[in-house]
């Protein structure tokens, strides 16, 4: 009975990111190995391993905290201009919430009570940085 199946490995270094990638095939294969079934990997894609500035990570995270706006790391694989920038000046990448979790998509709707506190930790983390 064929079957697909998706797997993401994300992890902040790249290093390990690899790693856990390379483990992750080994295991396919013990499992495919072990039930007498053929297992294929056809597509490998890799996007985003990189590291954005720790400054403004940190930045961010402080303000976020100062202004008590919930906040969370998050690894993300989506392909925004900041993957771009970061290669020739400080770059940062913060998220805020939608509808049903649903983004990058044309269903995707964000409410204007979840922008204000994400467009004040902007704001806030802006004035921070000019005034350092």
């Amino acid at each position: 009975m064929p079957a697909e199946v998706t797997v993401d490995v994300r992890h902040p270094n790249a290093a390990l990111s690899h790693e856990m990638f390379e483990r992750t095939v080994a295991a396919i294969a013990d499992c495919a190995r072990l039930a007498n079934v053929r297992a294929e990997i056809i597509k490998q894609w890799s996007f985003g391993d990189i590291t954005f500035d720790t400054g403004l990570v940190n930045l961010v995270r402080s303000v976020a905290a100062d202004l008590k706006v919930p906040h969370r790391h998050l690894l993300s694989a989506a392909g925004h201009d900041a993957y771009h920038v970061f290669k020739i000046a400080p770059t940062v990448m913060m998220f805020t919430p939608c509808r049903d979790g649903i983004s990058h998509n044309e269903s995707e709707h964000i409410e204007i009570e979840y922008t204000l506190p994400g467009v004040n930790v902007v704001l806030n983390a802006v004035v921070r940085k000019a005034n350092q």
